[in-house]
């Protein structure tokens, strides 16, 4: 099923899936990328391991797998199940999902407006809070939403950048406190390069761009990585794990790309952490 995206123009919708698809199949230029990378998916990179987090929260609770990626998977799935049977107390768990599996210092005092939304599958109209409430729609309905962060904005924006597509789709960075993807409190990473902000984005790079209403941005995203698992038979949480554990990987790829040696790259850290 195709599912409506009709805010950004047909050419544009299609350039941008197949971008993703060539990321996703590692074609060129994303040879060195692909699902096959899900092997070395790493979440949470610090702190506590999965199984840890989930078993403070709930000793009964187990999880397995092999690496991190599967525990990640089973992890999902062991929610999604128990929300679905009213296993769950909704706000204890949500807190959980938001704070101590997703990272995230402060709870927004929204959290029950995104509880009563999550429970009614419908999206806030709002790009404010989006990497907590698609954290929250992505644990309780994993094969039906994905989770969309300042990460994983960062590298659907590279994505385009290096493909060969003419045109693409700008998504809006989010505050975050990467020093690769984007630190703005420290004006640090990818997204606070002049160059690949929205405003300049259609001069300093050769492809026309259009630009999402903020309020249609996370629909719009999730409407994308939907039609792309159909049409692939692929699993929706893994193409946006991809995206999220690929995106300080892509701004050193787009670092040393040489259509791109004209911009200043002084906000980037002189060596990768994962290197």
């Amino acid at each position: 099923m195709h599912r409506n995206v009709k805010s950004i123009s047909t050419q544009n919708t299609e350039d941008l899936s197949k971008s993703l698809i060539s990321f996703c199949n590692a074609s060129s230029p994303f040879e060195k990328f692909g699902l096959k990378e899900l092997r070395n998916y790493q979440w949470p990179t610090k702190g506590k391991s999965v199984d840890l987090l989930i078993s403070d929260y709930n000793s009964k609770f187990i999880i397995s797998g092999d690496n991190n990626y599967e525990k990640n998977v089973a992890l999902k799935r062991l929610i999604q199940v128990k929300y679905q049977n009213g296993e769950l107390n909704n706000r204890s768990i949500s807190e959980w999902i938001i704070g101590k599996w997703g990272g995230i210092k402060t709870i927004s005092k929204n959290l029950d407006e995104y509880i009563y939304a999550v429970e009614r599958k419908e999206l806030p109209q709002n790009l404010s809070g989006v990497a907590s409430y698609s954290k929250l729609f992505s644990m309780f309905y994993p094969d039906e939403f994905a989770i969309f962060d300042a990460r994983v904005a960062v590298s659907l924006n590279i994505i385009q950048l290096l493909s060969a597509e003419k045109s693409a789709v700008f998504f809006p960075y989010l505050s975050g406190r990467n020093k690769w993807t984007g630190d703005q409190e420290n004006k640090r990473g990818f997204s606070s390069i002049s160059h690949f902000k929205r405003d300049s984005i259609n001069t300093t790079s050769k492809k026309t761009w259009e630009f999402i209403p903020k309020y249609r941005v996370y629909a719009f995203y999730n409407n994308i990585l939907l039609n792309i698992a159909e049409a692939n038979k692929w699993h929706l949480m893994d193409i946006e794990m991809l995206l999220f554990s690929q995106a300080e990987k892509l701004v050193q790829k787009i670092h040393n790309d040489k259509r791109f040696s004209f911009v200043d790259w002084s906000s980037l850290p002189n060596q990768p952490d994962y290197l």
